[in-house]
């Protein structure tokens, strides 16, 4: 790579356009790695308020940097004058209805908002302007509406709320690990069989 000339930045938004939608286990894993994140800087008390497809940059193993902090707000009472009440922040389909209505009063919740949206987006190239949950896959729908919950006090309260959802969805149940992982059914007289032995425990098949 010339040092002159750094390559192009490439954003979600250019993924998509190239590469096409995501599938449901690739969106659930880069929310996932979004949703962790924004519960970071949640944590360090900062609000990002501006996520949307171009303020997420993909390095070249795909792997995502949240940039562009200039509309993310210190949620803090000492610092509710940093944005004039009434002021309007926000990209259409991925800023929270709030922040259409009152800036200064977005706290948290608004990224959680802007997540769902990113979801959505991921999984139809589509503007969250127009989301019909209809177009998200059936796993990841009751996530998604939650997110996208007008209402703020029923979206998802925190990240680490969000990020529980989201790991809950990929993690399988341990009945399904064990059953899937630790045994195996005889062909010849349906024994169930620990992997760790090669023939069966009661007929002897191979």
């Amino acid at each position: 790579t010339d040092p002159n000339h750094p390559p192009k930045p490439f954003s979600l938004g250019d993924r998509i356009t190239t590469q096409g939608v995501f599938t449901a286990n690739e969106a659930l894993d880069m929310t996932l790695k979004l949703a962790r994140a924004i519960e970071y800087a949640h944590l360090k008390g900062i609000v990002h308020r501006d996520l949307k497809p171009s303020n997420i940059l993909l390095d070249p193993m795909s792997e995502p940097k949240i940039v562009d902090f200039g509309l993310a707000r210190i949620f803090d009472k000492s610092d509710m004058n940093l944005t004039v009440s009434g002021d309007r922040m926000l990209s259409l389909g991925y800023g929270a209805p709030e922040q259409e209505e009152d800036a200064s009063q977005t706290d948290a919740r608004a990224d959680l908002y802007s997540m769902g949206a990113l979801l959505f987006f991921m999984l139809t190239g589509k503007n969250p302007r127009y989301y019909r949950e209809n177009d998200v896959p059936e796993v990841l729908r009751s996530l998604a509406n939650k997110a996208l919950e007008t209402d703020r006090t029923r979206r998802w309260q925190t990240a680490r709320d969000f990020v529980n959802a989201l790991l809950a969805i990929r993690t399988p149940t341990t009945l399904e690990v064990a059953s899937t992982r630790t045994t195996w059914r005889c062909k010849w007289c349906d024994t169930l069989n620990p992997v760790a032995i090669r023939y069966c425990g009661n007929c002897g098949w191979d």
